[in-house]
């Protein structure tokens, strides 16, 4: 066994959870005293090679596309369908144009149709709406929002 497959054993063995982060970062999470000087000092040292591990163990267990097939869209470009839905008429989306205030693609479309922009305009009340919603799907009882609560 290499050094880095030993020091995830070692690790799963003491109940810490190793997840990658975003930019090449490693997460740690750990019972407090589980966690010692060298196991840190070995964890920053094989770092890059956990990260990797990580990530291709991720992808590897992660088989919810294992079914799926190109479709060669009528513009020409690739997607990859589930098999179940490969003859249903798929509507082929438009992306909106960039927002004029500062350029980004990241929108978000309200359910009138009309697209946002997520920086400038957040959906604050869409979320607000959304956790009222899940709220009320998770307990039926709580049906109204007592008199001068808001949403939260």
């Amino acid at each position: 066994m290499s050094a880095v497959s030993d020091l995830l054993a070692e690790c799963q063995a003491k109940g810490i959870r190793l997840l990658p982060a975003g930019n090449g970062g490693l997460t740690v999470d750990a019972s407090r005293g589980v966690l010692t000087n060298e196991l840190m000092e070995q964890l920053r040292v094989y770092k890059p090679e956990l990260v990797a591990d990580l990530r291709v163990a991720d992808h590897r267990d992660d088989d919810r596309f294992e079914e799926w097939v190109e479709l060669r869209r009528p513009d020409g470009g690739l997607s990859w369908i589930h098999p179940q839905h490969a003859d249903a008429d798929l509507e082929v989306i438009d992306l909106p144009a960039a927002c004029p205030e500062c350029g980004r693609l990241e929108m978000w479309q309200t359910l009138a149709g009309n697209w946002r922009c997520e920086r400038c305009d957040p959906p604050t009340k869409s979320w607000e709406l959304m956790r009222l919603a899940e709220r009320l799907k998770n307990d039926p009882t709580q049906w109204r929002v007592p008199r001068g609560q808001h949403l939260k």
